[in-house]
């Protein structure tokens, strides 16, 4: 499956378990519905607004990724956010 994901052009991620991730805005939420603790994906730049890096059994995560100066400077150029150019994911 990964091979047809990649040759489709489809970004994929490591499977996480029971870790389930979703995006909204420049939020990225982690969804922990396993019996353990889980670590996060997120980036060491990230900034948690709900939860930490771990995220307890039935626990939720919440952090968005500061714009870097190169970020917003296309961003700017583009007249798009950083999160419409696809620059924080």
């Amino acid at each position: 499956m990964q091979e047809t994901l990649e040759w489709a052009g489809i970004s994929t991620c490591a499977d996480l378990g029971d870790l389930r991730l979703s995006r909204r805005g420049p939020l990225t939420f982690a969804f922990n519905f396993g019996p353990d603790l889980a670590a996060v994906p997120a980036p060491t730049e990230a900034v948690f607004h709900l939860g930490d890096r771990t995220i307890a059994r039935c626990g939720v995560a919440a952090w968005s990724v500061p714009e870097t100066p190169e970020i917003q400077n296309k961003s700017r150029r583009s007249g798009l956010s950083a999160t419409e150019t696809g620059e924080i994911t």
